[in-house]
Parts: structure tokens; sequence; C-alpha cells
């Protein structure tokens, strides 16, 4: 029986050392690094006048010509619910050399904006008006026969939170009429 039974242990040892001998798992390799995602380069401009941009290709959007921009407009504007606004805007060949613009947001407050308060720092495919103090941007731009004049990121130049309702100005180029 001494024997059977040291037959027995010796056979135990051998299973649990044999159970310690076993190699490790193995590690999980790491991933490899993801590539930087290039930068979005812009879509190039068309070869003629008359390519159409693939993303305008079946619609009656045209995109918008890169010309001088010629305007001069002394309006005002108001609709129904009472919002409104007066415009002073005088361009030549892109170069601004007028703007006052006034809008009244109702129940909100007022927007006020004028050039003295800007410098212009681009004239195409938009013109660009950059505050001389804070992050307020003018642009204005011209699609078929009308100018719009549209502003961003111009809290400063507004009362409370009016500047969360402004729409654009569109001018009529022809007659200089707003809305």
């Amino acid at each position: 029986m001494n024997t059977r039974y040291t037959t027995a242990v010796a056979g135990l040892v051998v299973v649990l050392l044999a159970g310690c001998a076993t190699k490790e798992p193995p590690v999980a390799a790491k991933p490899a690094p993801t590539p930087a995602p290039e930068a979005a380069k812009p879509a190039p401009a068309p070869a003629a006048p008359t390519e159409t941009y693939s993303r305008l290709a079946g619609r009656s959007i045209k995109p918008i010509a890169v010309k001088p921009i010629s305007v001069k407009a002394d309006c005002s504007y108001r609709d129904p619910t009472g919002y409104g606004g007066k415009l002073k805007l005088a361009m030549t060949n892109s170069q601004v050399s007028a703007l006052q613009a006034e809008i009244q947001v109702p129940k909100r407050g007022n927007c006020a904006f004028a050039l003295k308060d800007f410098h212009q720092t681009a004239r195409e495919p938009s013109v660009t008006l950059s505050s001389n103090s804070g992050a307020c941007t003018v642009r204005v731009w011209e699609q078929e026969g009308k100018v719009t004049v549209a502003f961003n990121s111009c809290k400063d130049r507004c009362q409370g939170d009016s500047f969360d309702y402004v729409w654009p100005i569109l001018v009529d180029a022809r007659t200089g009429k707003c809305s």
C-alpha cells in the first residue's frame, strides 16, 4: 500500500508541476497606430466657367461667380413680425467705402455695424470685413443679382441675445432695395 500511495502522490505532484509549467498565454499585440487623417483639401475650381460643380449637377443652383462687386444701397426693411433694419452700403470693385447697418429684433434688442469698426481683409470670392477688436466678421457676396450682407460671431455688436436671431440682409444689386 505504501507503494501505491507513493505512486499516487508522485503522480499528483507531476500533474501539479505540469500545470505550473504551462506557457504564459500570448500577450495581445498592440494595435498599429492609426495614421492621422489628412486635412480635407478644397475641391479644385472648375476648368472653365461653364463647367458645373459635381454637387450642383442636376440642380437649379448655380455656382457663385467670382467677379468684382459694385453696389450702392440706402434702404430699410421690416417684416410683419417687426423684424427689420436699415442699411447704407457702398462698394465699387469689391472695395467697401461705406457700411452702416442696424438690425432690430423684436423683444430681443438690436445690432449695429459701422465701417469705422472694421477693416477689409478680402475682396474675392467674397468681400470680408474683420472687426478691429473681437471676432465679428461681415461678409458680402453677390449671387444671381442679389447681394448678401452676412454677419458672423458678432454678439458684441448686439444687445442681449439678439444676435442669435439675426439674418443676413439681401440687397437687389440693380435697384439697391433691401429685405
